[in-house]
């Protein structure tokens, strides 16, 4: 990696799309469609790229450009500390020009296959002017198990900010239990 030069580092911002408005959590306020991602995309002189999220202002990534990778990453260290606001696209940028997958350079001892899941807010409490109750649930959990998901992630803590407290535990309870009665498997 000594033989590659950081020619480029560029900002990029990239927007997700929620498969449907995604409402509150037990201490944020609605989602809404989707969510937006600083990423740095990471070119060598030699013309090898990495990239990945990458937060922090543009002025303190600026500096790396002209610098060796291997003043900035090792294969046994890792990123180094004053370049950790690039650590994902070094790793990226590594695994690019040794020709291998990251988890590789990680150790590949984890998993190759991870369970996915469909991910349950406080669907319950929309709208504000007509709440759905438990129903509102009930209707994400069947968009996701009809999307493939066999798990789903719910959010609780209603009572911590949304509810009085003792109602909300109440509520995480019921919702919980009526999304396992309603979705055994």
């Amino acid at each position: 990696m000594a033989e590659h030069r950081i020619r480029k580092i560029e900002t990029r911002t990239l927007q997700d799309r929620y498969p449907r408005l995604v409402g509150r959590n037990a201490r944020l306020g609605h989602h809404g469609w989707g969510g937006q991602y600083q990423i740095r995309i990471l070119t060598t002189d030699k013309g090898a790229k990495g990239w990945g999220m990458s937060h922090g202002p543009d002025e303190q990534v600026q500096k790396f450009v002209g610098s060796q990778v291997s003043e900035l990453f090792d294969i046994d260290e890792g990123t180094n500390e004053d370049a950790l606001l690039l650590d994902i696209p070094l790793h990226n940028l590594a695994g690019a020009i040794l020709g291998v997958p990251v988890y590789e350079l990680l150790g590949s001892k984890g998993p190759k296959n991870l369970p996915i899941y469909g991910a349950i807010y406080f669907d319950d409490l929309d709208p504000d002017d007509k709440p759905r109750g438990v129903a509102g649930v009930l209707e994400s959990c069947r968009q996701d198990y009809k999307a493939g998901y066999r798990a789903f992630k719910l959010k609780i803590g209603r009572g911590f900010k949304w509810m009085p407290k003792e109602e909300g535990t109440k509520r995480d309870i019921e919702v919980t239990r009526t999304v396992r009665e309603n979705f055994p498997d």
